[in-house]
């Protein structure tokens, strides 16, 4: 799960401040630009850059690199990211903050569960890294529930 240039680089970068307002404009961008069945893979997209390659989402030309993977051109990008204006990027933050603080967690990677009766449960992620497979057989467990 987690590349030798997140874990030798990223992870040893004292300097590095962990932005999340580039990644979270981006996200909205891509939201409300291309639907929300593009989002999941844009998030996909951000999150193996940053934990397997080790580049840095902190900044808006690296995020803009992994755009163009969803073939969204130059001209397509800055039109997304210039429709969301702060005022949304604060919204989805406070948004993130109140989830991760519903179910006591206190960053990310964060994985929740919410079951038939709509109780969510927090998942202890740190069990998984590295182990996809079991991870789909815990949720296919939990989808039987």
């Amino acid at each position: 799960v987690f590349g030798d240039a997140y874990k030798n680089g990223l992870l040893k970068n004292h300097q590095l401040f962990m932005n999340s307002i580039p990644a979270t404009h981006a996200l909205l961008a891509v939201e409300q630009g291309l639907g929300h069945h593009t989002i999941v893979s844009f998030l996909n997209l951000i999150q193996q850059g940053y934990y397997q390659l080790g580049l840095n989402i902190t900044q808006y030309d690296v995020i803009a690199q992994l755009a163009c993977k969803l073939d969204i051109s130059d001209e397509q990008w800055s039109k997304y990211l210039g429709a969301i204006d702060q005022q949304q990027i604060d919204e989805s933050i406070h948004h993130a903050r109140r989830l991760l603080s519903q179910v006591q967690a206190h960053g990310f990677p964060t994985l929740v569960f919410e079951n038939q009766n709509g109780e969510i449960n927090k998942i202890a992620v740190q069990h998984f890294y590295n182990k996809s497979q079991d991870l789909v057989s815990f949720v296919a467990q939990q989808l039987k529930h």
